[in-house]
């Protein structure tokens, strides 16, 4: 039977991920916690996008809401982007070069994936994330 890739042995607990369950079991045992460790969202979205999505939920029988995304993003938030790139700051991309992620690790990981080699060098600043680190030694497994 085959076993586990070797690019496991990089793999580390994230320490975003640890300060996450030591809320976690702080909020359980009901203390008073300020919460600065993942980048989560600190305020609610406005009540009127909420109560369009509620609507459309209740009043949309179609499977459009339920199923996946495309796998580079839905188009009009793409087109949005590369709008917003154009104007903002002068730089021209199409919206079939651009791709939304869910979140900041998985976009970096999957740039690490498409541009780096083993043996390639890498200069990293500071201050930086947690998991950069990670992410590049995973990366780069030859």
């Amino acid at each position: 039977m085959r076993g586990f890739s070797q690019s496991i042995t990089f793999l580390r607990e994230s320490p975003t991920r640890r300060i996450d369950a030591i809320r976690e079991r702080l909020k359980r045992e009901r203390r008073d916690i300020i919460n600065l460790s993942a980048g989560q969202p600190g305020l609610p979205p406005p009540i009127e996008i909420r109560s369009l999505l509620a609507k459309q939920l209740v009043e949309d029988n179609s499977m459009e809401l339920y199923g996946y995304t495309p796998s580079q993003g839905i188009i009009e938030l793409r087109e949005a982007v590369s709008e917003d790139l154009r104007r903002l700051g002068s730089i021209d991309v199409s919206p079939d070069n651009v791709v939304i992620i869910a979140g900041g690790q998985e976009g970096m990981f999957a740039t690490f994936m498409m541009i780096l080699n083993p043996g390639d060098e890498v200069v990293l600043l500071d201050p930086r994330t947690s998991v950069t680190n990670q992410l590049l030694s995973t990366s780069v497994v030859g």
